[in-house]
Protein backbone atom coordinates (compact mmCIF):
# COMPACT_ATOMS: atom_id res chain seq x y z
CA UNK A 1 0.00 0.00 0.00
CA UNK A 2 2.82 2.48 0.18
CA UNK A 3 5.56 3.79 2.54
CA UNK A 4 4.87 4.77 6.24
CA UNK A 5 6.62 7.38 7.51
CA UNK A 6 6.09 8.83 10.64
CA UNK A 7 5.10 12.40 11.44
CA UNK A 8 6.26 13.54 14.75
CA UNK A 9 9.54 15.70 15.08
CA UNK A 10 12.74 13.81 16.23
CA UNK A 11 14.34 14.92 19.04
CA UNK A 12 16.34 17.63 17.37
CA UNK A 13 12.78 19.66 17.39
CA UNK A 14 12.63 19.47 21.06
CA UNK A 15 12.94 22.58 22.72
CA UNK A 16 14.89 21.81 26.59
CA UNK A 17 14.66 24.14 28.91
CA UNK A 18 16.65 23.93 31.89
CA UNK A 19 15.23 25.66 35.82
CA UNK A 20 17.35 26.65 38.07
CA UNK A 21 15.90 25.99 41.40
CA UNK A 22 18.16 27.56 44.58
CA UNK A 23 19.02 24.31 46.90
CA UNK A 24 21.71 24.06 49.75
CA UNK A 25 23.35 20.81 47.95
CA UNK A 26 24.50 23.21 44.58
CA UNK A 27 25.69 26.53 45.89
CA UNK A 28 27.61 27.04 42.79
CA UNK A 29 24.85 26.21 40.31
CA UNK A 30 23.03 29.80 39.28
CA UNK A 31 19.88 30.33 40.96
CA UNK A 32 16.82 32.89 40.20
CA UNK A 33 15.40 35.40 43.10
CA UNK A 34 14.58 34.03 45.91
CA UNK A 35 10.98 35.90 45.39
CA UNK A 36 10.34 34.89 42.26
CA UNK A 37 7.93 32.54 41.56
CA UNK A 38 9.95 30.55 38.73
CA UNK A 39 12.17 29.09 41.72
CA UNK A 40 9.59 26.91 43.50
CA UNK A 41 8.49 25.25 39.81
CA UNK A 42 9.80 21.80 39.10
CA UNK A 43 11.22 20.94 36.06
CA UNK A 44 8.09 18.35 35.28
CA UNK A 45 5.51 21.25 35.45
CA UNK A 46 8.02 23.10 32.90
CA UNK A 47 8.20 20.16 30.50
CA UNK A 48 4.60 19.37 30.40
CA UNK A 49 4.05 23.40 29.68
CA UNK A 50 6.78 23.57 26.62
CA UNK A 51 4.85 20.48 24.73
CA UNK A 52 1.23 22.00 25.51
CA UNK A 53 2.55 25.07 24.12
CA UNK A 54 4.95 23.72 21.11
CA UNK A 55 3.17 20.20 20.25
CA UNK A 56 -0.10 22.25 18.74
CA UNK A 57 2.26 24.56 16.38
CA UNK A 58 4.70 21.49 15.43
CA UNK A 59 1.90 19.62 14.30
CA UNK A 60 -0.86 21.88 13.35
CA UNK A 61 -0.54 21.46 9.65
CA UNK A 62 -0.34 17.89 10.10
CA UNK A 63 -3.70 15.73 9.91
CA UNK A 64 -3.19 13.87 13.33
CA UNK A 65 -3.84 10.30 14.25
CA UNK A 66 -6.88 11.64 16.41
CA UNK A 67 -8.85 12.91 14.01
CA UNK A 68 -8.22 9.69 11.39
CA UNK A 69 -9.46 7.47 14.41
CA UNK A 70 -12.46 9.78 14.60
CA UNK A 71 -13.16 9.29 11.35
CA UNK A 72 -12.59 5.43 11.45
CA UNK A 73 -14.59 4.82 14.48
CA UNK A 74 -17.57 6.53 13.09
CA UNK A 75 -17.89 4.21 10.19
CA UNK A 76 -17.96 1.29 12.64
CA UNK A 77 -13.94 -0.26 11.67
CA UNK A 78 -13.00 -2.62 14.10
CA UNK A 79 -10.60 -1.60 17.06
CA UNK A 80 -8.84 -3.10 19.86
CA UNK A 81 -7.31 -6.39 17.52
CA UNK A 82 -3.52 -6.51 17.86
CA UNK A 83 -3.12 -8.95 15.31
CA UNK A 84 -5.81 -6.61 12.46
CA UNK A 85 -3.58 -6.52 9.36
CA UNK A 86 -5.50 -2.62 9.60
CA UNK A 87 -2.21 -2.11 11.18
CA UNK A 88 -2.17 1.19 13.23
CA UNK A 89 -6.23 1.73 13.07
CA UNK A 90 -7.11 -0.98 15.47
CA UNK A 91 -5.11 0.84 18.16
CA UNK A 92 -7.71 3.68 17.67
CA UNK A 93 -10.01 1.79 20.38
CA UNK A 94 -7.22 2.31 23.08
CA UNK A 95 -7.74 6.39 23.37
CA UNK A 96 -5.06 9.55 22.43
CA UNK A 97 -2.07 7.73 23.64
CA UNK A 98 -2.74 4.11 22.27
CA UNK A 99 -3.18 5.37 18.57
CA UNK A 100 0.19 5.26 16.61
CA UNK A 101 1.15 8.59 14.80
CA UNK A 102 -0.79 9.20 11.70
CA UNK A 103 1.52 8.15 9.01
CA UNK A 104 2.35 4.93 10.58
CA UNK A 105 -1.58 3.86 9.62
CA UNK A 106 -2.15 1.30 7.04
CA UNK A 107 -2.91 2.58 3.89
CA UNK A 108 -1.83 6.41 4.46
CA UNK A 109 1.46 7.60 2.58
CA UNK A 110 2.72 10.80 3.49
CA UNK A 111 5.41 12.79 2.14
CA UNK A 112 9.22 13.53 3.23
CA UNK A 113 7.00 16.72 5.55
CA UNK A 114 4.56 14.44 6.55
CA UNK A 115 1.63 15.59 5.12
CA UNK A 116 -1.13 13.10 4.31
CA UNK A 117 -0.81 12.47 0.38
CA UNK A 118 -2.62 8.84 -0.32
CA UNK A 119 -5.22 7.57 1.66
CA UNK A 120 -6.61 3.97 1.22
CA UNK A 121 -9.16 2.21 2.76
CA UNK A 122 -10.38 -0.07 0.52
CA UNK A 123 -12.05 -3.90 1.29
CA UNK A 124 -11.78 -2.63 5.38
CA UNK A 125 -15.27 -3.75 6.31
CA UNK A 126 -16.47 0.19 7.16
CA UNK A 127 -20.23 0.61 7.51
CA UNK A 128 -22.42 3.35 8.26
CA UNK A 129 -22.31 6.97 6.69
CA UNK A 130 -19.56 9.23 6.50
CA UNK A 131 -19.58 12.44 8.61
CA UNK A 132 -20.63 14.92 6.37
CA UNK A 133 -18.19 17.96 7.79
CA UNK A 134 -15.46 16.08 8.59
CA UNK A 135 -13.26 16.56 5.66
CA UNK A 136 -14.12 20.07 5.52
CA UNK A 137 -13.20 20.39 8.80
CA UNK A 138 -9.55 18.89 7.93
CA UNK A 139 -9.09 20.11 4.70
CA UNK A 140 -6.35 22.50 5.98
CA UNK A 141 -5.03 19.22 6.78
CA UNK A 142 -5.36 17.09 4.65
CA UNK A 143 -4.50 20.14 1.54
CA UNK A 144 -1.85 17.48 -0.25
CA UNK A 145 -4.10 14.19 -0.42
CA UNK A 146 -4.32 13.36 -4.18
CA UNK A 147 -5.89 9.86 -3.89
CA UNK A 148 -8.42 8.77 -1.63
CA UNK A 149 -9.71 5.24 -1.80
CA UNK A 150 -12.90 3.98 0.18
CA UNK A 151 -13.78 1.04 -2.19
CA UNK A 152 -15.55 -2.41 -1.48
CA UNK A 153 -16.89 -1.53 2.47
CA UNK A 154 -20.53 -1.07 3.21
CA UNK A 155 -20.59 2.30 3.49
CA UNK A 156 -23.48 4.25 3.41
CA UNK A 157 -25.93 7.48 2.93
CA UNK A 158 -25.23 10.05 0.59
CA UNK A 159 -22.21 11.74 -1.29
CA UNK A 160 -20.36 13.89 1.01
CA UNK A 161 -20.28 17.22 -0.73
CA UNK A 162 -17.40 18.49 1.69
CA UNK A 163 -14.89 16.03 -0.39
CA UNK A 164 -15.15 18.57 -2.72
CA UNK A 165 -13.50 21.04 -0.39
CA UNK A 166 -10.05 18.63 -1.11
CA UNK A 167 -8.84 20.69 -4.15
CA UNK A 168 -5.47 18.88 -4.51
CA UNK A 169 -7.43 15.30 -5.55
CA UNK A 170 -6.53 13.12 -8.52
CA UNK A 171 -8.04 9.88 -7.52
CA UNK A 172 -11.39 9.43 -6.08
CA UNK A 173 -12.63 5.85 -5.57
CA UNK A 174 -16.55 5.59 -3.89
CA UNK A 175 -16.93 2.26 -5.58
CA UNK A 176 -18.60 -0.98 -4.14
CA UNK A 177 -20.67 0.68 -1.47
CA UNK A 178 -24.15 1.23 -0.92
CA UNK A 179 -24.40 5.20 -0.92
CA UNK A 180 -27.35 6.71 -2.52
CA UNK A 181 -29.14 9.77 -3.32
CA UNK A 182 -27.94 12.56 -6.15
CA UNK A 183 -24.48 13.20 -7.28
CA UNK A 184 -23.09 16.79 -6.72
CA UNK A 185 -23.24 18.95 -9.22
CA UNK A 186 -20.57 21.71 -11.20
CA UNK A 187 -20.84 23.74 -8.22
CA UNK A 188 -19.05 20.91 -6.08
CA UNK A 189 -16.90 19.96 -8.49
CA UNK A 190 -15.41 22.83 -9.49
CA UNK A 191 -13.14 23.21 -6.79
CA UNK A 192 -11.30 19.98 -7.69
CA UNK A 193 -9.76 21.22 -10.69
CA UNK A 194 -7.08 18.44 -10.66
CA UNK A 195 -9.23 15.21 -10.64
CA UNK A 196 -7.96 12.80 -13.03
CA UNK A 197 -9.66 9.67 -12.09
CA UNK A 198 -13.15 9.35 -10.15
CA UNK A 199 -15.13 5.80 -9.95
CA UNK A 200 -18.44 5.80 -7.84
CA UNK A 201 -19.65 2.39 -9.80
CA UNK A 202 -21.89 -0.20 -7.95
CA UNK A 203 -23.51 2.17 -5.50
CA UNK A 204 -27.36 3.09 -5.47
CA UNK A 205 -26.76 6.82 -6.64
CA UNK A 206 -30.04 8.31 -8.72
CA UNK A 207 -31.09 11.11 -10.52
CA UNK A 208 -29.53 12.54 -13.20
CA UNK A 209 -26.16 13.68 -13.92
CA UNK A 210 -25.12 17.63 -15.19
CA UNK A 211 -23.88 17.63 -19.19
CA UNK A 212 -21.36 19.99 -17.85
CA UNK A 213 -20.69 18.39 -14.74
CA UNK A 214 -16.80 18.71 -15.14
CA UNK A 215 -16.95 20.95 -17.89
CA UNK A 216 -13.72 23.09 -16.05
CA UNK A 217 -11.84 20.32 -15.84
CA UNK A 218 -8.65 19.81 -18.19
CA UNK A 219 -7.19 17.03 -16.80
CA UNK A 220 -10.07 14.72 -16.03
CA UNK A 221 -9.38 11.00 -17.85
CA UNK A 222 -11.61 7.93 -16.63
CA UNK A 223 -15.27 8.41 -14.88
CA UNK A 224 -17.07 5.21 -13.85
CA UNK A 225 -20.96 5.74 -12.41
CA UNK A 226 -21.83 2.80 -13.95
CA UNK A 227 -24.50 -0.21 -12.02
CA UNK A 228 -26.07 2.94 -9.40
CA UNK A 229 -29.93 2.66 -8.90
CA UNK A 230 -30.36 4.75 -12.63
CA UNK A 231 -29.83 4.16 -15.88
CA UNK A 232 -29.01 7.71 -16.07
CA UNK A 233 -26.14 7.19 -14.40
CA UNK A 234 -24.63 4.43 -16.18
Amino acid sequence: KGTLKPTFADSKDILVLNSFVETESSPSQKSLPSGSKMATLAPPFLLALLVAIILPTVSSSLISSTALCEFYINLNGEVGDPHSSLAGWSGCGLGLFGAPQACSFYGVECDEDGEMTSWDLSFADLTGTIDWGWFFENRARLKKLRTLNLSGNGISGSFPHDLCALSSLVELDLSWNEMSGGIPGKECWGGVLNLERINLSENLFSGELEDDLFLDNDVLSHANFAHNARDSLG
